[in-house]
C-alpha cells in the first residue's frame, strides 16, 4: 500500500460493537464480516423483496442498517478520540433476528455459519467442497457424492504444518467398512476415499491448537490470514474478541466497543491456545 493510503488508514476512526449481554462472540463474527469486502458489498448489493416478510430478509435489513452505521465517519475526530477508539454502536437488531439468548455464550464459528447460511449467496464466499467416492469390494460398485463445507476444524496437536492438518482432517474420512453394497447381497465391504476439489476464495479454519499460521498453502492455493477470533476462558463463561488486518500492515484488536491499533506493523499472536477461528483470504 502506497505511503498515503497507509496514512488514511491509520486516520480512520473504526467503530466497536456494544455488548448486549454475553454477545461478545457474535461481536467477534459481526466485525470480522464487516471487515471482509467481499462479504460487506455482498450484503450491501443484496436486493430484498419488501413483500417477503421472512426473518431471514429482516436479518439482512439489520445487517444493512449495522454496517452502515460502522461505515460512518467519526464527526471531530482528533488524536485522543484515535487513540481511544471508544465509539460504539448496538447490533440488538442483529441479535434478535438471529434468536439470540443475550446471557448465554455460543460458539463463534457456529454464529459464523449461522449466518453465512441466512444470507443468501453469502456463504459461496466461504464453501469449500470435497468429493466423496465409495467403492464396494469385491463387486466394485461405486457411488460418488459432494459434500460442502464452510469451516475446517483442524487439530495442530501433533504437527503445525497446516496442509498436512488439512490433509489429515480429509483423511479421517477415508477407510474401510462395512456396509452392504444396494447391487449386490454378497458385497459388504466399502472403501471410502474423499478429496478436495473446490478450495474457496476465503478459507475459515477452527483451531483445535494453534501455531506460526500467518501463511499457509493448501494443495497448490496459497492462503493469507486477515483475521484472528480469540477466545479466553471456559466455553459458556469466556470472553471472544477479534485481530483484523485493516490493511496497509496495520492490525486492530476489536473488543466489542473497544478498537485499539495493536504495536508494530507484525502479525498478531496468533499461535497461542486462545486463537479458535482464523480466517484466511486466498491469493489469486
Amino acid at each position: 500500500m502506497a505511503g498515503s493510503q497507509k496514512s488514511e488508514n491509520e486516520k480512520h476512526i473504526y467503530c466497536g460493537l456494544k455488548n448486549e449481554g454475553s454477545t461478545c462472540y457474535l461481536n467477534a463474527v459481526l466485525q470480522t464480516l464487516f471487515m471482509t469486502k467481499e462479504f460487506r458489498e455482498h450484503v450491501k448489493k443484496m436486493r430484498l423483496d419488501k413483500k417477503d416478510v421472512s426473518s431471514d430478509r429482516i436479518l439482512i435489513e439489520e445487517l444493512k442498517e449495522l454496517f452502515n452505521e460502522l461505515e460512518k465517519p467519526e464527526e471531530n475526530a482528533g488524536p485522543e478520540l484515535e487513540k481511544q477508539q471508544e465509539r460504539a454502536v448496538s447490533a440488538k437488531g442483529v441479535v434478535t433476528r438471529l434468536g439470540i439468548d443475550v446471557c448465554q455464550q455460543r460458539d463463534a464459528a457456529e454464529l459464523l455459519h449461522l449466518i453465512l447460511k441466512k444470507t443468501p449467496g453469502s456463504s459461496e464466499l466461504f464453501k469449500g467442497t470435497y468429493k466423496t467416492t465409495k467403492t464396494w469390494r469385491p463387486c466394485r460398485h461405486e457411488q460418488q457424492s459432494l459434500d460442502h463445507f464452510l469451516s475446517l476444524p483442524v487439530s495442530l496437536k501433533n504437527s503445525q504444518d497446516v496442509e498436512a492438518a488439512v490433509k489429515a482432517h480429509v483423511d479421517q474420512m477415508c477407510g474401510e467398512y462395512p456396509l452392504r453394497c444396494c447391487c449386490s447381497t454378497d458385497c459388504t465391504t466399502c472403501i471410502k476415499k474423499s478429496e478436495m476439489i473446490n478450495f474457496p476464495k476465503l478459507l475459515s479454519i477452527q483451531l483445535s491448537k494453534s501455531g506460526d499460521l500467518s501463511r499457509i498453502k493448501v494443495s497448490s492455493h496459497t492462503y493469507q490470514l486477515y483475521a484472528i477470533v480469540n477466545h479466553c476462558g471456559t466455553y459458556d463463561r469466556g470472553h471472544y474478541y477479534a485481530y483484523i488486518d485493516c490493511g496497509g500492515g496495520i492490525w486492530r484488536q476489536f473488543n466489542d466497543h473497544r478498537v485499539s491499533k495493536t504495536p508494530g506493523e507484525e502479525i498478531p499472536p496468533h499461535g497461542s491456545s486462545d486463537a479458535c477461528l482464523l480466517v484466511y483470504r486466498r491469493r489469486e
